[in-house]
C-alpha cells in the first residue's frame, strides 16, 4: 500500500512518517522545502510542492492507495481567518475530491479535539459531545470542523475506509519552537511561575502517530476518535514537569481578570493590524479545563497509553 502523508515536516507528521517507516510501508510526502527533513529520506518518496495547489496535489496523490492528511495551519497569531479556511478547509475539500477522482479509498483525517465539546474531571467528554465555547469561536477549530463535513461526506461513498482523528494537546520531543515546546520552555526551571487556572488533555505524540497509522486499517468507516492522554490542570502539569526535572519552583495562579485584560489589549493590537498571540479568543481558552476520554480509540484503534511523566523525561533528556 502506497501511503501519502501531508504535514510530514510538522510535529505530528514527522512521527507519523517515522512510524510508517518502522512498518516498512511505501510512503510519499509533499513538502515545500526538502531541506533538513526530520526523517530518513532514503526510505520515503519526497515530492517538493504545495498540497493547496491543485496541480501539485494531483501529482502527489496519483498512484497512492491511502492518504493521512495531517497538515494544517495552527498558528495562533493570525489577525484574520482567511488562511485557516484556505488551508484547513478548502484545501482539505480539494484533497477529498482528488481522493474520489483517483479512487483512493482509505483516508485518515487529523482534526483537533477542540471540535468536540470538552468535559470535566468527573465526566470527561466522548466523541458525541457537541463543540462549544470558547473553541467554537476559534478560527482554527471552526476551519477544522468545516473540513470534517467534507471528510464525513466522502465516508458515505461505497467501499471507503475513512477515519477522523481528534488529537488532544501533543507532548513530545522535536517541538521546541511551538506548542508543547513553548509551554515546557515557559515553565522549565523558572523560580517563580505564573499560570492560568485552566488545563488540557496532554497526550504523547508517539501514541497519536501510532493510532493514525493503525487507522488506515482499523476503526469504523466514518467514525470519529479522540486521541487523548492525561487530563491535567496547568498547575498539575507544571508540578509534573518540576518533579521530572528535579528543581524547585513556586507556582502561582493568575487571576482571571488579568488574563482577560491581556486579551483585550491583544484585541486592540490586532485591530491596528499588529499580529500577536494575545487576544480574547485565545486567552479565554486558558481558563477552561479541556478534559476528554479516549476509550473508543483504545478499543478500536489499539491506541496506546504513555504516561506524561515518561514523555516529559524523554523531552528533558533531549
Amino acid at each position: 500500500m502506497k501511503i501519502a502523508v501531508t504535514g510530514a515536516n510538522g510535529f505530528l507528521g514527522r512521527y507519523i512518517v517515522d512510524e510508517l517507516i518502522k512498518r516498512n510501508e511505501d510512503v510519499r510526502v509533499i513538502v515545500r522545502s526538502d531541506a533538513d527533513l526530520p526523517f530518513d529520506t532514503r526510505k520515503v518518496q519526497v515530492m517538493k510542492g504545495d498540497f493547496t495547489r491543485h496541480e501539485d496535489a494531483l501529482k502527489f496523490l496519483t498512484g497512492c492507495d491511502a492518504l493521512i492528511h495531517a497538515a494544517a495551519v495552527t498558528a495562533v497569531n493570525l489577525i484574520d481567518s482567511r488562511e485557516y479556511f484556505r488551508v484547513n478547509t478548502e484545501a482539505t475539500r480539494r484533497l477529498v475530491e482528488l481522493c474520489d477522482e483517483l479512487q483512493i479509498d482509505r483516508l485518515v483525517y487529523v482534526s483537533t479535539v477542540n471540535t468536540i465539546g470538552h468535559g470535566n474531571k468527573q465526566l470527561p467528554a466522548a466523541e458525541n459531545a457537541p463543540m462549544k465555547e470558547p473553541f467554537s469561536s476559534s478560527w482554527y477549530a471552526q476551519s477544522k470542523k468545516k473540513a470534517e463535513t467534507f471528510v464525513e461526506a466522502y465516508s458515505t461513498k461505497a467501499h471507503k475506509h475513512v477515519i477522523i482523528l481528534h488529537p488532544a494537546f501533543l507532548i513530545g520531543d522535536r517541538n521546541r519552537k511551538s506548542g508543547s515546546g513553548k509551554l515546557i520552555g515557559m515553565g522549565y526551571r523558572k523560580r517563580n511561575l505564573y499560570i492560568p487556572r485552566g488545563g488540557k488533555n496532554f497526550v504523547d505524540v508517539r501514541s497519536v502517530a501510532y493510532a493514525a497509522c493503525n487507522a488506515l486499517t482499523r476503526g469504523s468507516n466514518g467514525d470519529h476518535y479522540i486521541l487523548g492522554g492525561e487530563n491535567l490542570s496547568f498547575k498539575s502539569f507544571f508540578k509534573k514537569l518540576r518533579q521530572v526535572g528535579n528543581y524547585r519552583q513556586n507556582i502561582y495562579l493568575l487571576p482571571d481578570w488579568l488574563i482577560l485584560l491581556a486579551g483585550k489589549a491583544g484585541d486592540f493590537l490586532r485591530f491596528i493590524h499588529i499580529p500577536t498571540e494575545l487576544c480574547s479568543r485565545n486567552l479565554k481558552q486558558l481558563l477552561v479545563r479541556e478534559y476528554y476520554q479516549s476509550d473508543k480509540a483504545k478499543n478500536e484503534l489499539a491506541f496506546p497509553y504513555i504516561k506524561i511523566d515518561k514523555t516529559l523525561e524523554g523531552v528533558l533528556k533531549n
